[in-house]
């Protein structure tokens, strides 16, 4: 044997245990990050289930939505609205605006609606921050949703988007409130999940 390959072989030894364990560390801190995810998800199932009282709103024959009790009607949030409800006290709002299919263009879809839709609510905003958007089913209606949250009158907001298809219409529900307001956004989730199709 030659005299340099015993340093040699323990170099290569070294290497093998550090390579050993930077893989085990690595594969720890990947179990941690997905226990925690895991737990972020439950606690949102969690936050999102919370029982909120609502009282349902028809609305011209189209639609129903359930609102918080403390919400008020008015009509100087939306011009194109068919709802819009507020507390200014609570720095809640909500409003719908449905728009019928067969006034728009044949290729207008469901993203064309809700890009539309994110890109002037960002306007509104100073550092606006749009989270992922998400599809899913809200009472058999097909629905794309995102949050957006930035800065507007110096105050952190933030808001809900979801854009739901129907057969006849598209439907913007576009509520809001300041984004410290946790127990205000359980209830607005929970009036968005509300939404139905008359």
């Amino acid at each position: 044997m030659k005299p340099y390959s015993l340093p040699i072989l323990r170099l290569f030894a070294i290497l093998f245990c550090l390579s050993t364990y930077f893989a085990c560390s690595s594969n720890k801190n990947e179990e941690k990050k997905q226990t925690q995810k895991v737990k972020k998800q439950e606690t949102q199932k969690e936050e999102d289930t919370i029982r909120v009282d609502l009282r349902e709103e028809k609305v011209a024959n189209l639609f129903s939505i359930g609102l918080v009790t403390y919400l008020d009607k008015v009509d100087n949030l939306n011009g194109d609205a068919l709802l819009q409800y507020a507390n200014s006290d609570r720095d809640v709002y909500i409003i719908v605006i449905a728009d019928a299919k067969s006034e728009l263009d044949q290729d207008y879809t469901m993203d064309t609606h809700f890009n539309y839709a994110t890109n002037n609510i960002i306007k509104g905003f100073r550092e606006p921050k749009p989270s992922e958007p998400v599809r899913e089913r809200i009472n058999d209606l097909y629905t794309y949703g995102r949050y957006i949250t930035g800065i507007v009158n110096e105050e952190n907001y933030i808001y809900y988007l979801q854009i739901v298809e129907s057969k006849t219409h598209f439907y913007q529900i576009l509520a809001w409130t300041q984004s410290k307001r946790i127990d205000a956004q359980r209830e607005i989730k929970a009036m968005i999940r509300s939404f139905k199709q008359l």
